[in-house]
C-alpha cells in the first residue's frame, strides 16, 4: 500500500498542526512538545489528563482530546515509543 507523506520525520507534526488548524476554537498545537490539547487548556479548576504514546494507528486518541474526554494527547513517532519526559513537561505548558 502507498501512501501520500511529504516526509516521514514530520509526518506525525504535519498530522497535529493539521487538526488543529481544522479545529482552531477547540484545539491547539504546541510543536515543542507535539503536543495538541483543548484551546481552553490548562485550567486551576482541574487536574489534566495528558495520554501519550507511539503513533501509527491515526487518528486514534489525539481525537479524544475535547470536553469531558482527553485534555491533551502528546504522541510519538510512528510505531515507537512516546518519551516519558516529554508526556510529563507538556502539562507545563
Amino acid at each position: 500500500m502507498r501512501k501520500f507523506v511529504n516526509d516521514p520525520k514530520q509526518f506525525v507534526p504535519e498530522m497535529l498542526k493539521g487538526i488543529a488548524l481544522a479545529n482552531p476554537a477547540e484545539l491547539r498545537y504546541v510543536p515543542e512538545y507535539n503536543l495538541i490539547m483543548r484551546a481552553d487548556a490548562p485550567s486551576d479548576r482541574k487536574v489534566s489528563i495528558v495520554q501519550g504514546s507511539g503513533s501509527g494507528h491515526e487518528p486514534a486518541h489525539v481525537m479524544l482530546v475535547g470536553k469531558g474526554m482527553l485534555d491533551a494527547a502528546c504522541p510519538g513517532d510512528v510505531s515507537r515509543r512516546l518519551r516519558w519526559t516529554t508526556c510529563t513537561r507538556s502539562p507545563n505548558y
